[in-house]
């Protein structure tokens, strides 16, 4: 609902008028929350005025722990720390897509990414890598862009597009949307499959 948006856009201390990057993912080499960081200190060269929120927990191997404190280490070390919020695991995923302006996807390897799904269906303009299914289902310039996994400066270059630029992002919105539910919903999906059967 727009009360619960409301009250969590006041717990995570959201600015009014600042743009809000939303990414969705456990903390996981995989998941590549390190590029992302590096990407945002690059963004912070040219265009200050961001926050983002990271939704998503802690791994539960060692190595998931490790990358952890890895990427706070990061976040501190390129200066960004005082701009990213991490939200840890939430089971109210879609009320923080609501409070975003951008959703971020910068994995190293995906299959078909449910939160780029639910991202795009709220109407979030993407960045997402070129990896697994992501290209499938952001159409590059249109729906958001697509651009190379580890590229932390390709990364940062469309957020800055998307960042500076609120008409590219209102545009986006709903072409974001209307993908999701002609291409990605169940009824979409099973009339395609008629389709092939028939």
């Amino acid at each position: 609902s727009s009360e619960e948006v409301v009250r969590l856009r006041e717990a995570c201390n959201l600015k009014p008028g600042v743009p809000v990057i939303v990414c969705v993912a456990n903390f996981r080499p995989v998941k590549a929350i390190d590029v992302l960081v590096r990407a945002l200190s690059i963004v912070n060269e040219r265009n200050r005025n961001w926050q983002m929120v990271v939704v998503g927990g802690l791994g539960g191997s060692a190595v998931d722990k490790a990358y952890g404190e890895e990427v706070l280490a990061l976040c501190r070390s390129l200066g960004v720390d005082g701009q990213i919020l991490f939200a840890g695991y939430r089971e109210n995923v879609a009320a923080f897509l609501e409070l975003g302006d951008i959703f971020a996807i910068p994995s190293r390897s995906e299959g078909l990414s449910n939160a780029l799904l639910e991202a795009m269906r709220t109407g979030l303009p993407c960045v997402a890598t070129a990896v697994g299914g992501n290209p499938e289902v952001v159409i590059d310039g249109v729906t958001g862009f697509l651009v190379p996994s580890e590229d932390s400066s390709a990364f940062a270059e469309r957020l800055l597009s998307l960042l500076g630029d609120p008409e590219l992002r209102a545009a986006m919105a709903p072409r974001a949307r209307a993908r999701i539910l002609d291409c990605f919903t169940v009824r979409a999906m099973s009339t395609r499959i008629r389709a092939e059967y028939h």
